[in-house]
């Protein structure tokens, strides 16, 4: 193991067919929050000294949207088949395994709303990469939209709790230990590589999400708060 930490690697899960907003292309590649696609505002908050260029996976089907982006890739991997998140993210696993086993994996939806490119990489810079890291979103308002994280405030994720009715989003509210699940996973190549071993042994084969497949089910997930303003866009 090197003695300083290697660079962190951006993986831009961006494969998605997008059939919540009906866009097409899909969301990834629209224009929603600025003059340039959402899967380029993705990358741009992971430019600078602590990070390596990204790593892109997509589906087949968006070769040619891919090319005319204007990001600088680490690699680009194809899905030929629409699995949900864990086997895209079980790919780029292993592949930065082979490639660059002691760099840490920074996995990012194309989706989201998030401004403050300086704090956001505080966030990602404070994390421990030796532990499997999520990230997570104090509420501001009962939303019925997104998934929660019960953490505790040592920041031990204590249980990851599904997109919930109005009455139990406003008891989350009043919570606080309740966080929004920023859908963003963060370790060592090692670190996933274990998880998915005792939790998840035919990940590749499944059709499931990576918060599903893996996530609810470890018992030494740690979270860290954002403090920034988030949004997902077109849940």
């Amino acid at each position: 193991m090197p003695k300083s930490m290697p660079k962190i690697i951006p993986v831009l899960l961006c494969g998605g067919a997008g059939e919540r907003l009906g866009l097409t292309p899909p969301k990834q590649f629209q224009n929603l929050i600025s003059d340039r696609p959402m899967i380029e505002e993705t990358a741009a908050r992971c430019i600078g000294e602590h990070f390596t260029d990204p790593i892109i996976i997509t589906h087949i089907d968006y070769k040619n949207h891919i090319k005319n982006l204007n990001i600088n890739s680490l690699e680009t991997l194809y899905e030929t088949e629409r699995k949900n998140t864990a086997p895209a993210i079980a790919m780029a696993i292993n592949y930065v395994g082979m490639n660059y086993p002691y760099h840490p994996l920074l996995f990012l939806p194309c989706d989201h709303d998030i401004s403050d490119h300086a704090l956001f990489q505080k966030m990602i810079i404070s994390a421990d990469p030796n532990h499997l890291t999520v990230f997570g979103k104090r509420p501001t308002h009962a939303e019925t939209n997104y998934g929660y994280i019960d953490s505790a405030l040592s920041g031990t994720v204590i249980k990851f709790h599904e997109k919930p009715n109005e009455k139990t989003a406003k008891e989350y509210l009043q919570s606080k230990n309740m966080f929004w699940n920023m859908g963003i996973f963060y370790g060592l190549p090692d670190v996933f590589k274990i998880a998915i071993a005792l939790h998840a042994p035919d990940i590749n084969t499944q059709s499931i999400s990576f918060d599903k497949a893996v996530m609810e089910n470890v018992d030494n997930a740690v979270m860290v708060e954002y403090h920034g303003s988030w949004k997902d866009i077109g849940f």
